[in-house]
């Protein structure tokens, strides 16, 4: 039980440092209705990880790379993934759990549940394609995206 509440409080102390102080604070658990899933509850530490800007920014990251400029009305963003997944991952850690207890704990549980929701975050647009192409470009992380480092890279691909 020690461990349950050292990870509750150090989750609740992380995002407390990295909240704007206009956020409102969680009140408590929270259930979230997704359409292949259904209601989801979530804990308080849970919900504070996913008010985190870092989390509320995968709405507006598609999950689907470029499938909508052929299928138009396909939409489905790594926010909502993200929930599939910690449902998902939730659902396989505890039928595990029931065969065999020693297994997995409640502790491993949540931590299970605080993965599946942060998997994802660093994440950018195009992410799956784009990762062909950075595959590409050889070792870049010491270059300033400045026009000459997309030069660089576009060379290095042609």
């Amino acid at each position: 039980m020690r461990q349950d509440n050292d990870l509750t409080r150090g989750i609740a102390s992380f995002v407390e440092s990295s909240l704007p102080k206009q956020v409102s604070t969680v009140r408590g658990p929270k259930m979230i209705h997704d359409a292949i899933h259904g209601s989801l509850l979530f804990e308080e530490h849970e919900v504070a990880l996913l008010d985190l800007p870092l989390i509320q920014r995968l709405r507006r990251v598609s999950q689907l790379d470029v499938v909508p400029l052929v299928f138009p009305c396909a939409h489905h963003n790594r926010f909502e993934h993200t929930l599939g997944v910690t449902a998902i991952a939730d659902r396989l850690a505890r039928s595990l759990q029931r065969r065999e207890r020693n297994l997995v704990s409640d502790d491993d549980l949540r931590h299970v549940r605080a993965a599946a929701i942060i998997h994802d975050c660093g994440h950018s647009c195009f992410s799956h394609i784009a990762e062909q192409i950075y595959g590409q470009c050889g070792d870049f992380r010491h270059l300033r995206f400045t026009e000459g480092a997309w030069t660089q890279c576009k060379a290095e691909l042609e």
